[in-house]
């Protein structure tokens, strides 16, 4: 009774050591390859015009070699593909932002795909683009003598920069300077006439005297003095 019982036993054993555990797929040109990429590294925010940055991503499982990895961009004009290097065992790809970016925040995507293989994974991402004022500046720059104002009830000019890390100035919204306040210490001197423009505010002679024009927003400022005569 011993024998048909270790028979089955060496027969079950033997079953045992013939059946392998299920790989992972990994065939990128096999449709149910399970293969993807993943991202590394990618900035959330952007804050400057011409800045360089970098998105890092990596495939698992690792690509069959003379695997081609193409890099684009989805949101041109803000957005240009700089450059593109290496991919085993990742992959990194180069962008810039371009001088159409501004105050206003602008949501760009990219794209990242394997252009060889029938069945190869894809990846796209997104970064927030927007010009982060550092510094702000009055000056006469269109309206040369503006800080000196003759005869009561004139105007005149004062032109305002903002610029953003890298000194590229800062693409305002047209229409009107809607983020931040230009105002003047004692109106009844000069005063800000209207509603300031997307780069120049006018000034009004009231009285003789002398005043500053301040301009703040965004956590920056910068002032004037303004003269006026009689």
């Amino acid at each position: 009774m011993r024998f048909p019982v270790l028979a089955v036993v060496a027969s079950t054993g033997l079953l045992a050591s013939c059946i392998e555990p299920p790989l992972e797929p990994s065939n990128y040109f096999d449709s149910a390859s399970g293969s993807k990429f993943e991202i590394v590294s990618s900035p959330d925010t952007i804050d400057a015009a011409l800045q360089t940055f970098s998105i890092v991503i990596r495939s698992r499982p690792q690509p069959p070699e003379g695997a081609i990895i193409v890099w684009e961009t989805l949101s041109a004009p803000v957005l240009i593909k700089f450059g593109q290097y290496g991919l085993v065992p990742e992959a990194e790809g180069e962008f810039r932002t371009t001088t159409a970016v501004g105050l206003i925040p602008t949501v760009a995507t990219w794209r990242a795909y394997i252009s060889n293989a029938p069945y190869a994974p894809s990846i796209t991402g997104t970064v927030v683009l927007r010009q982060r004022p550092v510094s702000a500046t009055l000056s006469c720059e269109r309206t040369p003598g503006c800080q000196a104002l003759s005869g009561l009830g004139n105007t005149t000019s004062l032109a305002f920069t903002l610029r953003d890390p890298l000194s590229n100035p800062v693409n305002l919204p047209g229409g009107s300077f809607r983020f931040g306040t230009v105002t003047s210490r004692n109106p009844a001197i000069a005063s800000v006439d209207g509603r300031p423009g997307p780069s120049l505010v006018t000034i009004r002679a009231q009285a003789a005297g002398s005043t500053w024009i301040v301009l703040a927003g965004e956590g920056v400022a910068d002032s004037m003095q303004v003269t006026v005569t009689p």
